[in-house]
């Protein structure tokens, strides 16, 4: 099954639904984050049935609104060594010689797909399955989204999201949360989207 999977490029909800299951069903009672799920309203509703089934419903939603002339600059400005899969960013992560691979010399590439026009299709798609997915944990009152355009700016907002929603004490007047700090509660269960 993995090979068809790997070569389609998509992997079923399916398929998505029952890895994720699997895998949550492991930690239990513990703390968990997911990234980039759900990523559609299929996907949230099974993993909201299955997590009410376990007692532990889902509690936070944090939506990562990065402007879209933002994203569209980093994939610009994006860079590939495809070999080893490193990226590096002109802005933030440039290597040490501009379209050269810093450990190993080789050429860097362009991913055929980082281009406006790919990124307009991929981001009408995107906004298309997360419009639903938003709404829904909104309705459920459990959705933060937090703006910002860099890392600096959007981290902090999360730190202080989960102080707040834990009730964590800020230290040293920023909210700085450790893992090990989040309660152990049975419904501690945190997910994020963002556009990838």
């Amino acid at each position: 099954m993995v090979h068809p999977v790997i070569f389609s490029g998509l992997v079923s909800d399916e398929t998505i639904i029952t890895l994720i299951n699997g895998e949550l069903q492991k930690y239990g009672s513990k703390n968990w984050l997911l990234d980039g799920f759900p990523r559609n309203i299929e996907q949230a509703t099974s993993l909201d049935m299955n997590l009410c089934k376990a007692g532990q419903p889902l509690n936070l939603v944090v939506n990562l609104d990065v402007p879209e002339n933002v994203i569209m600059q980093r994939i610009m400005d994006r860079w590939v060594h495809i070999p080893s899969g490193r990226v590096y960013n002109l802005d933030y992560n440039p290597p040490r010689r501009v379209g050269f691979d810093d450990l190993t010399g080789e050429p860097l590439s362009k991913r055929p797909d980082d281009n406006p026009d790919v990124f307009r299709v991929r981001l009408a798609k995107h906004k298309a399955l997360t419009t639903p997915l938003l709404d829904h944990y909104d309705r459920r009152g459990i959705l933060v989204s937090l703006r910002g355009s860099t890392s600096d700016e959007i981290y902090p907002k999360i730190q202080r999201e989960l102080a707040r929603k834990f009730g964590l004490v800020p230290h040293g007047g920023t909210a700085e949360v450790k893992p090990n700090e989040i309660p152990n509660q049975e419904e501690t269960a945190v997910a994020g989207m963002a556009l990838a």
